[in-house]
């Protein structure tokens, strides 16, 4: 289901049973997983990977640049290191 007056940019795909409110914006390139629930006013960025939902309105984003996947996952986890302080 999607809310009114929700926008979805070309190349987004969104996985089954997922729900989105309205007023939302999705920008390009962005997956959703399935089964998921984001609330009204939410606005995901190009390349944003969605995959828990979303319950308070803001502007989401999780895309970064490319880079080796070796190098990727510890950019990662060093991220979240320095986001769980």
């Amino acid at each position: 289901m999607i809310g009114e007056h929700t926008v979805i940019a070309g190349c987004s795909s969104i996985a089954g049973s997922t729900t989105i409110g309205a007023h939302c914006i999705i920008g390009g390139a962005v997956n959703m997983g399935g089964h998921l629930t984001i609330c009204s006013g939410a606005i995901f960025t190009g390349c944003a990977m969605v995959t828990n939902s979303v319950k308070a309105p803001g502007i989401y984003s999780s895309g970064t640049g490319l880079f080796p996947n070796k190098v990727w996952r510890r950019v990662v986890a060093n991220l979240r290191r320095k986001l769980s302080v």
